[in-house]
């Protein structure tokens, strides 16, 4: 079985943790990348902490995984929206996926020049 690239990190601010996430390469596909458990504290939200934690793991995700063509992520309707905003197309819902009320949304975007300066501010 092919070791699988990964990274996870805690966000801090002023010594306190804000957030969480990682970002995993899939075993059976080298070009698929998932992002995992990207969380920020709910009293932070609005802060611009999602932003900065989610950038983290794609400048992550881009130095330690090449050969990535596409990145996925499955997270709540409440969150949607901050994905939709930064380019993530969104490929379904599974309603009360995490319970009651609680539809998990799946997305994905592709890896290509113009991810590359969005994330890295160059292609």
């Amino acid at each position: 079985m092919r070791p699988r690239r990964g990274h996870f990190g805690v966000l801090d601010a002023a010594g306190f943790v804000v957030g969480c996430g990682g970002v995993l390469q899939d075993r059976e596909n080298p070009n698929l990348a998932i992002l995992r458990w990207g969380m920020v504290s709910q009293e932070r939200h609005g802060e611009g902490f999602g932003r900065q934690l989610l950038m983290a793991r794609l400048r992550r995700m881009l130095e330690v995984m090449p050969d990535v063509q596409e990145v996925i992520l499955f997270t709540s309707g409440e969150v949607a929206g901050f994905y939709r905003h930064l380019g993530f197309v969104e490929l379904g819902t599974e309603p009360d996926h995490y319970g009651p009320g609680l539809n998990q949304v799946r997305f994905r975007r592709a890896v290509d020049s113009n991810f590359k300066v969005t994330i890295l501010g160059s292609a």
